[in-house]
């Protein structure tokens, strides 16, 4: 079915690079949305005085959502192009998706360089940045 497709895509002339952009964006659109929806139910107040987030900017909250979503969608265009089946690319990539969570723990307490470095894996990216989020609305400064 897959190669059905890329055979059709050069028939009708669609550049490669067109084809990932235009899925880019489809997958994306979807997400903004998603991303959206939950940054305002995280700001609305929960039993009419408290909110889930008090001194965070719902624009920054926004943005840091929708990078993170960028680089799930950019991680998984990675892994479709090293597997020729969407069966074992979906396997191999929940398995990817989740043994990073385990090793969260360890590295929030390590220096910034190897939290940073850590970011660059998207679920420990937004493991940390929800940790720093948290931190900081502990605080109340947000």
């Amino acid at each position: 079915m897959e190669v059905f497709f890329q055979e059709f895509m050069k028939i009708m002339g669609l550049t490669t690079t067109l084809y990932w952009t235009s899925w880019f964006l489809q997958v994306f659109f979807h997400l903004f949305i998603i991303v959206i929806i939950y940054v305002t139910i995280l700001m609305q107040p929960i039993f009419e005085e408290y909110t889930v987030i008090e001194s965070s900017s719902a624009s920054l909250i926004l943005f840091f959502f929708l990078v993170w979503g960028a680089s799930c969608i950019t991680l998984t265009f990675i892994f479709a192009a090293l597997f020729s089946r969407a069966t074992k690319a979906a396997i191999v990539v929940i398995l990817i998706w989740l043994v990073p969570m385990a090793l969260e723990n360890q590295i929030i307490g390590k220096s910034t360089s190897v939290q940073l470095a850590a970011c660059l894996w998207s679920t420990l990216g937004l493991c940390i940045g929800y940790d720093t989020i948290h931190k900081f609305e502990k605080v109340g400064e947000g």
